[in-house]
């Protein structure tokens, strides 16, 4: 084993490749390259505005949106469609919210009305429990919780 501590060891280790990269640096053209390489990077950062903003030209007619549109819409009317997790049982199990009346707080993006508007067919509800309830106990009074709270709205 050697005598030496591990962190002076380190700091050798450390100031022979600090050297090692001044010295490769001083007898290199790279000093010489990095205000052209940083004036090209910059150039470059200050056109993506202009790229970008010719790039995103509108390509189609206010009618071909308009009959897309009418489209996406026959589609969406024809299929079948399910929400495969929403955890709207945490606000109504924490905050008495109902799913009944539209939310206009802005506080959540589920209920019945916008169901309906959206054509919402089916919808799985989330019963999450946090990994709190498991260490302190009362994981299973929680998920009950948030069934009965959903049981309850769907019943009225």
């Amino acid at each position: 084993m050697d005598s030496q501590p591990l962190l002076a060891r380190r700091g050798a280790e450390k100031s022979e490749s600090v050297a090692a990269l001044k010295k490769i640096w001083k007898g290199s053209e790279m000093p010489k390259r990095v205000p052209a390489i940083a004036f090209v990077f910059a150039c470059a950062l200050f056109s993506l505005p202009a790229v970008f903003s010719q790039s995103q030209a509108p390509t189609t007619t206010t009618t071909e949106d308009a009959k897309l549109r009418e489209r996406a819409m026959k589609l969406h009317r024809e299929a079948i469609v399910i929400d495969t997790h929403n955890d709207i049982t945490s606000p109504m199990t924490d905050e008495g919210f109902d799913m009944g009346a539209r939310d206009t707080s802005g506080k959540t993006q589920t209920d019945i009305p916008r169901m309906k508007e959206g054509g919402l067919d089916a919808e799985f509800f989330a019963i999450y429990v946090a990994a709190k309830y498991a260490k302190e106990g009362g994981a299973a009074r929680r998920a009950l919780d948030m069934i009965d709270a959903k049981i309850g709205a769907t019943a009225n």
